[in-house]
């Protein structure tokens, strides 16, 4: 059975959104200014966990348990970001070449997939920063923003703490 057009296009564009929007939020530091001017990023470098290092009293082992963090899962959602792409890439050339539904849901479905284990990490992240704060930080994390985990768009968006 041939895809029609507006299903195909459907599909494609509702990968492309959540893939996107995966990606602001867990793209880490930017360029900032211009080729190595600046520190890019949110909050100027503090990327989806910046939040965090607002919080006034943080200890030094804190503070080392949370950078250990953040490089792990900045690694990690690099990783998934750039699977992600590459199954966005198939489905758009599997349009392009006029694919099958077959081929299409295995795409959709390997994408889903993608943005679950995303999501799962994401989970997992903020369980493990939640261990490492107090229960009086998580608190005060809860009124800092726009930054950190949570729902809402990321960088600069319109949400507030966790």
């Amino acid at each position: 059975m041939k895809l029609s057009r507006n299903t195909l296009a459907a599909v494609l564009a509702g990968s492309l959104l959540a893939g996107s929007g995966a990606a602001l939020a867990f793209g880490g530091q930017g360029m900032g200014m211009g080729m190595g001017m600046g520190t890019g990023g949110c909050n100027n470098g503090g990327g989806p966990m910046g939040a965090l290092y607002q919080l006034d009293d943080l200890t030094g082992e804190q503070r080392e348990k949370l950078d250990q963090l953040r490089k792990e899962q900045r690694s990690e959602m690099r990783k998934l970001g750039d699977s992600m792409r590459e199954t966005h890439r198939d489905l758009r050339d599997a349009a392009d070449d006029g694919a099958d539904q077959k081929t299409v849901q295995a795409l959709a479905e390997k994408s889903g997939t993608q943005m679950t284990a995303m999501i799962l990490s994401r989970t997992e992240a903020k369980r493990k920063v939640d261990a490492i704060l107090t229960e009086k930080q998580r608190k005060e994390l809860q009124g800092v923003g726009p930054a950190g985990f949570g729902p809402g768009p990321g960088c600069g968006g319109s949400r507030s703490g966790w």
